[in-house]
């Protein structure tokens, strides 16, 4: 497990790409407050309507959401050609694993995904196996 990028010691991902939300306290902005804790869970995730797997990470008061691969890959997977996009090996959005992932120019994405047979080619067919 490590910590993710900009949120130490508040959330942390596993190589798997379930995220951990480390044990703490905060007060609600109801009335006086309440006081509100937990002792550290993973937190849910939910598909976006493209079927990513997106968390909704919270840091001084805002919510941010990231795609669950994504944090996976900026972690730990090495970037030494600086490739901009993360691509599922086994095209399964879900899968998050960090075997499953790799980095990727969107076209090398475009490719992957045609000859996978999960996009159409532009011309009308699949070029999947």
């Amino acid at each position: 497990m490590k910590d993710i990028e900009g949120y130490e010691g508040i959330y942390a991902i596993t190589e798997e790409g379930k995220v951990w939300s480390y044990p703490r306290q905060w007060k609600t902005g109801f009335g006086s407050g309440y006081n509100r804790s937990h002792k550290g869970m993973f937190i849910a995730q939910h598909p976006t309507p493209r079927g990513y797997l997106t968390v909704g990470l919270l840091k001084d008061g805002k919510m941010h959401r990231y795609t669950v691969h994504r944090i996976v890959a900026l972690s730990f997977l090495p970037n030494p050609q600086e490739k901009e996009t993360v691509n599922h090996k086994d095209g399964n959005k879900m899968n998050n694993c960090l075997n499953n992932l790799e980095w990727c120019t969107q076209s090398e994405n475009v490719i992957h995904s045609v000859k996978s047979g999960l996009r159409v080619s532009a011309f009308g067919e699949s070029q999947g196996h």
